[in-house]
């Protein structure tokens, strides 16, 4: 008989041992198919992450773009206003130094021509043409800066005098020099 009890006992040892390794295999299959499952989830995710951070740098980008560009007209205007002024304020140096006069002018035109390509121009553009004129011929970008500086405290100087007023009330009050 104990050939027999030893008979069942592996019998029955032998099904326990594949009944742990069929248990076995299917946690294991199990455990492949959520690792699988997480994964695609993360994927996707991430994918949905990706396409959110892409679509929120667009709109930053085109909002900058914008602003650069309301700025870049702002700053056209502003430009072409204070060509404008130089140019009003180049008339006073007619009867004194007419040669004066003249250069005065043209850099009023040479600013309308930097206004016009500021509203034409990418910003990059701009910058670049400013450096470059600036490298290459650092002794008109310097005598422009002098001559608009100049022409500028004129021009302020011009309209914040008012001689009829001052010369009225030196002839009311009398001889204060």
């Amino acid at each position: 008989m104990s050939n027999v009890d030893e008979t069942e006992n592996s019998g029955g040892v032998k099904g326990v041992a594949d009944e742990v390794r069929k248990t076995a295999g299917d946690f294991t299959e199990r455990t492949k198919d959520v690792a699988g499952e997480a994964a695609a989830a993360v994927k996707s995710q991430a994918s949905d992450l990706t396409d959110m951070a892409k679509a929120l740098a667009s709109d930053a980008g085109e909002k900058l773009r914008t602003s650069v560009n309301e700025q870049k007209a702002v700053g056209a205007d502003y430009v072409e206003g204070v060509a404008g002024m130089i140019r009003r304020s180049a008339s006073e140096f007619d009867n004194e130094l007419p040669q004066a006069s003249h250069y005065i002018r043209e850099a009023a035109s040479q600013l309308e021509g930097v206004s016009e390509a500021m509203r034409n121009r990418d910003i990059s553009e701009i910058i670049g043409s400013a450096q470059n004129f600036a490298r290459n011929q650092p002794t008109a970008f310097f005598g422009a800066a002098v001559l608009l500086g100049f022409a500028a405290v004129r021009l302020v100087k011009s309209g914040s005098g008012k001689p009829s007023q001052s010369g009225s009330s030196h002839a009311a009050g009398g001889a204060d020099d």
